[in-house]
């Protein structure tokens, strides 16, 4: 089988001497067996097998194709059983590529009688009573065997067959059954005279002086009983197999037919297995079912001793027909699908052995071309077996050694080809040129003009010069701001420094004012803009009115649900950054600051108490958290302080509970993540004697808001809201700062940051219940009647932390301190 394969052999120079010597220069076309579909294939999957669904000449398989296909079970689409490569549909392997058999409806014309398998017939059923029984003989008379396929009168119609020449039992050796008077004696007839004649000696086939113990004339037998199971019958007739009458202790059965098939014969025994009688009237389904019985208990004829036909597969060697028979459907085993032996050569990849053990095959291609893919003794072609694989290998001189002209992959040495040879620094044989070895065999180093890659400190380029002050420096790193080599005309400037308060910028330009960053010694603030409004102005300088040492952020006197007003805010702090609306606003009750200068900021909050019921017993205090924080100068922080929960507005002990405490919050503007929250506390509930739990909680230091009760409470989400009175959350509260209202009119209202509102009115609506704090995330509120509420969760992002859980009563509080 021709191949091709694509080699491109380089031209190998042995050298000068006094003898020239020639120069091969060896090229093929594209290959059949590479894996890669080219013109003029219909297939290529990359292997040597011929018996797979592509060829070795990249083919696809078919049915006649003469290959046996070995790579599809017997369910599944292009299994075949056979492939004898011809036309002809009446030889051993059909044109479907399947095994001939009797009973395939297709007669076999190229065995003579007497041979296994000869076919006189083949009506391709299962009918064993038609004109060709299921052995494909024809049908006789005699066979044993009733024809269901003729009508009376019709030639070939049989009444009975019972398979035997006695013509005096059950079946005529006519195939006709006995009839009292016809004027043959049959079983059970004592007598028969031909005629319908009830005056002379015989009617009705039985002697009229029948049972007088005395045997007249006409009589066959005569012992005087009614007894019908002994030697004589009632009707004078001798016992006989037939008569349907079973004789005791003679017979085994007698079932009065003629039929040799069913389960007594016409010998008046039980039907089995073995007796040579083949048994038809029962379901291949049922106990006692035979296919065939030859009469003996040989298992490797075409009968097996069970009454089954042999078949190649069942597992048992048909003697003179099968050359093995292992009972499975694996091909590649030492027995295949056609029961032959497996053997080097046959074309069929055996896969059940070891490489060790004698008949392993590496390859079969069902050939004895030595210089192919697959050798004579069934071993794939490799290089250094000493063959030339022809389209493949270049040479093969049996060895591992290099340098001997034939390189370890059965090519002519060159540089490339993995082996080092002389003039070679390194010879990789790859075509990557950025590892080790360059693709000219020379070692790879710093400075060749080629970019390594594979090294554990890998180049980032190699331009293959000297120049440090292109883009690729002569230590083969790509030349980036920060490295302290000036880039020319990329970078101003490269102090090799990440610091932007120096003269060079990390950005590598030279620093500035408006830059926005201040520059050590030189500048006193840096907020990148011309507005002399805002504490820095256009030189760079800090204006005196602007030094931040520390503030308290509060309330301005505002209380309830609503939070302070911008005048208010100006006349409680009384400062000239308050007056500076670029310096600090207040919108919807929530302070804006702008920070002055970059730095260190300490930031402590506290969340507001909860409120407290009309018999004054107070609610939760709120939680108090502290960190340290790394600001930029114009950071504009949103400050929220806590206010503290308003009491019931009804003045008696029935009414609702109070509301929940606010939380305070601190957030840079555009974050979606807080700085720092301090939780409010729970709101108390309305006192009752039934429902001791009335004092509000505190606000916790942890994400989460506590609950109202141990194994009731609907604490808050991790920031979060908790449904109906429960305190807000940060997700809700940085949009909606406003105190929950109260339910009814006798609720109180939540304070502003997220305090929940109480309730009043019946039980059953968590009503007389106080709301829960605000807070990263809000306290829950009870389910039961006269219960407080939780307090909201706290949240820290900063560094040195401190926190204490319930230590602020009254309105919360927010202090900003300039550290050192």
């Amino acid at each position: 089988m021709t191949r091709r394969f694509v080699h491109v052999l380089f031209l190998l120079m042995l050298g000068i001497s006094a003898c020239s010597e020639q120069v091969v220069v060896r090229e093929t076309e594209s290959s059949c067996g590479n894996g890669e579909l080219e013109t003029g294939e219909a297939c290529d999957d990359g292997n040597e097998i011929n018996t797979d669904g592509c060829t070795k000449s990249c083919d696809l398989a078919r049915c006649g194709d003469g290959v046996t296909r070995t790579d599809q079970g017997p369910d599944e689409t292009g299994f075949e059983a056979c492939d004898d490569g011809n036309d002809e549909n009446h030889d051993a392997c059909l044109n479907t590529c399947q095994l001939a058999d009797c009973g395939d409806g297709v007669l076999r014309i190229d065995l003579t009688e007497g041979s296994g398998n000869y076919e006189a017939c083949d009506d391709g059923n299962d009918s064993d009573t038609d004109a060709c029984l299921n052995q494909c003989v024809p049908a006789r008379c005699g066979d044993g065997l009733v024809r269901d396929d003729v009508s009376l009168g019709e030639p070939g119609y049989e009444a009975c067959d019972d398979g035997n020449e006695i013509d005096g039992d059950a079946c005529r050796n006519d195939c006709t059954e006995p009839v009292c008077g016809d004027g043959l004696l049959g079983p059970g007839e004592g007598c028969d005279d031909g005629n319908e004649d009830p005056t002379d000696a015989c009617h009705n086939c039985q002697p009229t002086r029948c049972g007088d113990a005395v045997i007249q004339d006409g009589e066959r037998c005569d012992d005087g009983n009614a007894i019908d199971s002994d030697a004589c019958l009632s009707n004078c007739a001798p016992a006989q197999c037939g008569d349907g009458v079973l004789f005791e202790g003679v017979e085994a059965c007698d079932d009065g037919n003629g039929d040799q098939r069913d389960g007594c014969t016409g010998t008046c025994e039980l039907a089995r297995c073995g007796d040579g009688i083949l048994r038809a009237d029962l379901g291949s389904d049922e106990a006692g079912f035979e296919a065939c019985d030859d009469g003996n208990e040989a298992d490797d004829d075409a009968c097996r001793s069970n009454c089954r036909v042999a078949r190649c597969g069942d597992g048992v060697l048909w003697q003179g027909i099968e050359g093995c028979d292992d009972g499975n459907r694996n091909t590649m085993d030492a027995c295949t699908n056609a029961c032959e032996r497996a053997r080097c050569g046959d074309g069929v990849l055996r896969r059940d052995l070891a490489p060790d053990d004698v008949g392993y095959e590496g390859c079969d291609d069902g050939n004895e071309n030595a210089a192919d893919a697959c050798a004579e003794n069934c071993r794939p072609a490799r290089c250094g077996d000493g063959i030339v694989w022809e389209g493949v290998e270049a040479c093969d001189d049996g060895n591992d050694r290099g340098g001997d002209g034939c390189s370890n992959e059965c090519l002519v040495s060159f540089c490339g080809d993995g082996e080092q040879s002389d003039g070679e620094d390194c010879d990789d044989g790859n075509e990557d040129d950025q590892d080790a070895c360059t693709n000219a065999c020379e070692l790879a180093r710093c400075g060749d003009g080629i970019v390594r890659l594979d090294a554990e400190a890998p180049e980032e380029c190699d331009d293959g010069n000297a120049d440090d002050g292109d883009d690729c420096l002569p230590n083969c790193m790509e030349a980036r701001c920060g490295d302290g080599v000036l880039w020319i005309d990329e970078e101003d400037c490269d102090d090799g420094n990440a610091s932007n308060e120096d003269g060079c910028l990390a950005t590598c330009l030279v620093a500035e004012c408006g830059d926005g960053f201040v520059q050590a010694g030189v500048e006193d603030c840096d907020d990148a803009n011309d507005d002399n409004q805002d504490g820095c102005n256009e030189d760079c300088e800090l204006l005196a009115d602007y030094v931040f040492g520390q503030h308290d952020f509060t309330p301005c006197g505002a209380s309830g649900g609503n939070g302070p007003q911008l005048n208010s805010c100006q006349q409680v702090y009384q400062t000239d950054w308050a007056e500076n609306p670029n310096l600090y606003d207040v919108i919807d009750g929530v302070q804006r600051w702008r920070v002055p200068s970059t730095g260190r900021y300490r930031i402590e909050v506290s969340g507001a108490q909860g409120g407290v019921n009309h018999v004054g017993d107070p609610g939760g205090s709120g939680a108090r958290m502290q960190g340290d924080f790394s600001l930029q100068q114009g950071d504009l922080l949103n400050i929220i302080v806590g206010q503290q929960g308003e009491i019931s507005p009804q003045g008696n002990v029935a009414n609702g509970g109070s509301g929940g405490g606010g939380g305070s919050f601190v957030w840079v503007e555009g974050s979606d993540r807080p700085l720092i929250v301090a939780g409010g506390g729970g709101g108390s509930g309305l006192r009752n004697p039934g429902a001791p739990h009335y004092l509000g909680r505190p606000g916790v230091t942890g994400p989460d808001g506590s609950r109202s009760r141990d194994d009731r409470g609907l604490g808050g989400s991790n920031g979060g809201d908790a449904p109906n009175e429960g305190g807000r959350g940060w997700n809700t509260v940085r949009n909606q700062p406003v105190g929950h209202a109260g339910m009814n009119q006798y609720g109180g209202q939540g304070g502003f940051g997220g305090g929940g509102g109480g309730g009043y009115g019946t039980c059953g609506n968590r009503q007389h219940t106080a709301g829960g704090g605000g807070g990263y995330s809000g306290g829950g509120v009870a389910v039961d009647c006269y219960y407080a509420a939780g307090g909201g969760g706290s949240y820290n992002s900063g560094d040195n932390r401190e926190s204490e859980e319930g230590q602020r009563d009254g309105d919360g509080l927010v202090t900003i301190t300039r550290l050192p």
